[in-house]
């Protein structure tokens, strides 16, 4: 049986709902999930609260004040159905559901983590963070890392890829690939380009569509590494980089129609989350 280590950060909006509902389809699919690295949140070098001040500054007050609300829509539905039904609270508690191992960590790169996916014979690291991994713990895999990237690769490697996308009107994608020593860089095991305009309205819509899809895609991205099948890049997609965007960013992306969060992300919020 392939063993199976998660590495993702702190984020109870995002990262938590997408790993309860992927757990569950890595083990129906015969994959041993056997830990939960869990790192503090990131946005570049950025930590804390230098996270909320940049999101204000570089946004704006009124995406920022939305954003807070579609995030505290999440927190509060989460602690509702944790008192009612008993789910989860946090990545430790889903650790618990599927006795897990479960370690905390500043980086993914701290020598402890290294050692504990090296001495628990991983064969396979599914990432979702922000975080650039060392060459240590790329090598720490028997098989391999797998991250993904919600971009159409090569193009829009870094941060924010449906920002600068919009920006550069290039096409907007999914891709998971197989981590190396650079950003964005490795083989592609799974690639989705085309995206429904329902869920490019807004940064937050596309999120929706990629992290509720996720639990698809991954397994066939963990078959096709296992099996040493990757995909090659669209000769139409121009390999770029970006980092974060700035508050200038913001204005062409205005101009260009782009939106971070609408009316709409938050009804759906609250009839879905």
């Amino acid at each position: 049986m392939t063993n199976i280590a998660i590495i993702v950060e702190d984020d109870l909006t995002w990262n938590l709902p997408l790993w309860e509902k992927t757990i569950p389809i890595l083990i129906a699919n015969n994959l041993n999930v056997t830990s939960i690295i869990v790192c503090k949140k990131i946005l570049g070098k950025l930590k804390g609260k230098k996270i909320f001040i940049w999101y204000l500054l570089t946004f704006g007050l009124s995406n920022f004040l939305k954003l807070s609300i579609y995030a505290s829509i999440i927190y509060l539905k989460r602690k509702y159905k944790y008192f009612i039904k008993g789910d989860n609270r946090n990545f430790f508690d889903l650790s618990k559901k599927y006795n897990c191992n479960y370690y905390e960590c500043n980086s993914p790169n701290e020598e402890k983590i290294i050692n504990k996916i090296s001495s628990l014979q991983i064969d396979i690291v599914l990432i979702m963070t922000s975080y650039i991994l060392s060459t240590p713990i790329i090598n720490s895999a028997k098989i391999g890392i797998i991250n993904k990237h919600a971009s159409a690769l090569p193009s829009n490697k870094g941060l924010f890829p449906y920002f600068w996308s919009v920006i550069n009107k290039s096409p907007q994608g999914v891709s998971l690939h197989e981590v190396n020593s650079k950003i964005d860089s490795g083989k592609i095991l799974f690639q989705k380009l085309e995206i429904p305009e329902k869920n490019l309205k807004s940064m937050i819509s596309f999120y929706y569509f990629v992290f509720n899809n996720y639990s698809q895609w991954i397994i066939v991205a963990i078959n096709n590494l296992i099996n040493n099948q990757f995909l090659n890049y669209s000769p139409d997609l121009e390999d770029t980089y970006f980092s974060l965007p700035t508050k200038n960013d913001f204005k062409v992306f205005k101009r260009n129609r782009g939106k971070i969060i609408t009316l709409e992300d938050i009804i759906k919020c609250l009839k879905y989350s």
